[in-house]
Formats: C-alpha cells, structure tokens, sequence
C-alpha cells in the first residue's frame, strides 16, 4: 500500500492534540483509509473516555467500506479498564489490516493487542515510523517501564552560563518569546517542581497561564501539580503566590505526611540521604502514586546539579539570553557543561532561536 508512512504520520499529527488533556494515559492518533483515502480519524482525548481507534471508528456515518485499513500510533488496547477494549470494536468494525507504530510497553497490552486481532484474521504490521511514534510518549513509556517521570530540567541562562545576580534581584533573564514557549512546555507537564529556596527568592505561580484557544484546544485542561522540596518546612504557605491558587500542591519534607485541605496541599515526608530529601524516592512517588508521566523541574543550580548526579533527568533545556551578568552571578550548573565534560551522558539534540534567546535542547543518551 503506497504512502503508509503519511497516513501513519497523519495519525502522529491528531495524536499531539491530547497533549494537554490526556494524561496519565498516553497521546494516540488514528486514521482509517479506504482506497488510499482518509475516511476517519481520531484521538485520545481524556482518561476515562473513548480512545483513538474507537473515535476514528464511531466518527464514520453508516457502515465502514470493504477492505478499510486503520492506522494506529499505538498498539491498540485488549483489557477493559475505564472504557472498553479497542480490540473489541476493531474486530467487529470490518477493518481488515491494522498498521501499528509501537507495541503498548504497558505490561497489561504489550502484545495482547496484536495477538487478539490476528486471532479473528485481521493482519497487523508493527513499527511503522517507529522513531517518530516513541517520541510523543516518552513520559508514558518511561513511567510503566522504568517507574519513573520522563525528567525535564529547565534554565533561563545567560551568555555567560548565570541563572541570577549574586543578591537575586535580576527578575528575567530570557526575553517574552522564551516564556512564552516555557507555558507550552508546562502545559503538557504533569508536575512542576521547584525548591523552598526558589520559592523564596522567586515567589513564582509555577502555573499554566494560557486559554484553551492559545493552546488550540476546546475542553479544559488541567494545571500541572505543583511540587515544592522543602526539607524543614520553611515556607510560610500564606505568604507566596504558589499557595494562592487552589491547584493541587505537593510539599515533600522530612518531618510530616498530612493533607491541607485549605490549600490543596499533600505534605509527604521523605528519608534523607546526605542530608537532602532523597531525589529517587520523590521521582518514584510521583510516579506511582500521582501518576506523573512528564516532570518539569524550573529550580536553581543546586538540585539540577545533584539530579544530573545521580542520573535523575532525561532532557535539559535551556533558554540563553545574549547578555552577561558577570563573575559574581550564580551558576547555572557548570561551565564545564557546556564543554560536555559535566556529563558525558548528554548531547544536544535540538536548538531553536527565540529573537536574541537562542532555546538549547539536550537529551539524556543511554
């Protein structure tokens, strides 16, 4: 069949359309092509409602035409958890050929899905634009495979690698095109996280600050949780524009486990190691206990430092400003970074301008 690899990208491009909304379950889009024509197409939207093989399905008026094939992102699922198995619908639709772009890495799916379908005679190709598929579920893979958030790190650095002033006061270093892009990295995290330490000399929301009509979408999303580390419980929640808002809050610390009903806030307590809140324990909690797929972590030197320490990351990004601050300034991490000295496990994969902010995407290699 000609032109496979479009009709699976199209499927890639409706996929993304779930970004802000869909979460903990992963992006799916599918097409159905008849004749090598798109007839249908459809994707996962919330949790809890149709997924994308069966929107694409149910979107056709009256019976699908003979021979209709269907191209899907992700292995279609065969167990009934809060709707009901794709398979299902697939076998009774008509569709004779199922094109599939990765097997669900979900151990309740993983390969059931294919199984089932040939079972009832409908042929199956795995691995369709393979690359492609992996990267808009890098966070649902990492959280059912390795039990952990997919890990973004964020800075705002200067030409000479600071984060701030030595006494703090500097309040933007990257120019408005760079925060604006940061709201769309933000809206499709699951979490921010962030120290008492930033939180004190920031005072930042750590929300979402655009319409469903600037994200091009028609339903509500929801706003990432917010995530503070604060090993003695030093922050005054009246006082700071996080606690403002009745968003969900975490507080990991290292004395109480409660919840704050006033403020929305779970306060979880977490063993030490060095005298820090252990980073993995927090990062595993996330994942199994919120669900977190994508974790985005907008903090200073210090945690990003001891995160790249302990291999707790998967992508960096930073926004570069053409200005300098000067000796005095605060470290992003180290200069030796930029050199990659710092670490040799990353590699800069992308690098996009923004005006005179040039945006630096590294990515963890294995």
């Amino acid at each position: 069949m000609p032109n496979k690899e479009i009709f699976m990208q199209k499927a890639i491009s409706i996929a993304k359309k779930g970004a802000y909304t869909c979460s903990p379950n992963p992006m799916v889009g599918c097409v159905i092509v008849n004749n090598n024509k798109i007839i249908s197409e459809g994707y996962h939207e919330f949790t809890g409602k149709n997924h994308a093989e069966i929107n694409a399905i149910e979107n056709i008026k009256g019976r699908l035409p003979n021979n209709s094939e269907m191209f899907v992102t992700l292995e279609p699922c065969s167990h009934v958890g809060k709707t009901g198995a794709c398979t299902d619908m697939i076998t009774k639709s008509g569709i004779k050929k199922v094109y599939i772009g990765m097997l669900d890495p979900n151990p309740l799916v993983n390969g059931k899905g294919v199984k089932l379908l040939n079972q009832f005679g409908i042929k199956t190709e795995i691995g369709l634009c393979l690359e492609d598929v992996k990267k808009i579920n890098l966070g649902y893979t990492k959280r059912v495979t390795k039990k952990l958030p997919y890990i973004i790190l964020k800075h705002a650095i200067s030409a000479d690698n600071k984060i701030a002033y030595s006494d703090y006061k500097s309040k933007w270093i990257s120019n408005n095109k760079s925060r604006d892009d940061v709201q769309y990295i933000r809206a499709s995290s699951c979490g921010i996280l962030t120290t008492a330490r930033t939180v004190k000399y920031d005072n930042p929301r750590l929300n979402v600050r655009k319409t469903k009509k600037e994200l091009g979408i028609k339903t509500n999303f929801k706003q990432p949780v917010q995530i503070i580390l604060d090993s003695s419980l030093s922050l005054n929640i009246k006082k700071y524009k996080i606690f403002m808002s009745r968003n969900k809050k975490i507080i990991f610390n290292s004395k109480i486990s409660k919840y704050n009903s006033q403020y929305s806030i779970d306060y979880i307590k977490v063993p030490l190691e060095d005298n820090r809140l252990k980073l993995k324990k927090i990062m595993e909690i996330l994942a199994k206990d919120y669900e977190m797929n994508v974790l985005l972590i907008e903090a200073g030197g210090i945690l990003f430092s001891n995160l790249l320490k302990h291999q707790l990351f998967d992508e960096i990004i930073y926004y570069k400003s053409n200005n300098n601050i000067g000796d005095d300034g605060i470290d992003s991490i180290s200069n030796n970074f930029f050199e990659n000295k710092y670490n040799p496990h990353i590699k800069l994969d992308n690098v996009k301008f923004f005006d005179d902010n040039i945006k630096l995407n590294y990515m963890k290699s294995e």
